[in-house]
């Protein structure tokens, strides 16, 4: 947090074009990328309509490592119900 705005960031497996995003950092040849913004009130974040939608999905995809799994699982691979569950 700064004194008069918080510095957020949202790390994707896609890069997004917004108007709020200042900086996309890319690591590991595309396979994340962190966007980078500053947020100045509370109108300004909630004029961010997408902003839960794609923290949930950074989660997902990064959090949870959900985008490697879906690399490692192949066309026509069969899954157990553990590993699908």
């Amino acid at each position: 947090m700064l004194r008069d705005r918080v510095r957020l960031n949202v790390a994707l497996t896609r890069t997004i074009d917004a108007p709020w995003v200042e900086r996309i950092d890319t690591y590991l040849d595309g396979r994340w990328n962190a966007h980078h913004f500053l947020v100045r009130s509370p109108d300004e974040l909630a004029g961010i309509a997408r902003l839960p939608a794609l923290v949930c999905e950074g989660y997902r995809d990064l959090g949870m490592q959900g985008a490697l799994r879906e690399d490692v699982t192949r066309p026509g691979a069969e899954r157990s119900s553990a590993a699908a569950g």
